[in-house]
């Protein structure tokens, strides 16, 4: 998880406020998208809107 956050730093010139609401939902996200791609999920059809 660190390392993900570390690239959100780096790529994004962006530290997230750990006292937060906001940062404790983001982290989740994380976590959900790092099981996604640890299992190779194909990403859902109504996630794809987000990308395009």
């Amino acid at each position: 998880m660190q390392e993900m956050l570390s690239i959100v730093r780096y790529y994004f010139h962006f530290e997230p406020d750990s006292t937060t609401s906001d940062y404790s939902r983001f982290i989740t996200h994380l976590k959900f998208f790092a099981q996604r791609l640890l299992r190779n999920e194909p990403m859902r059809p109504w996630m794809r809107s987000y990308f395009s």
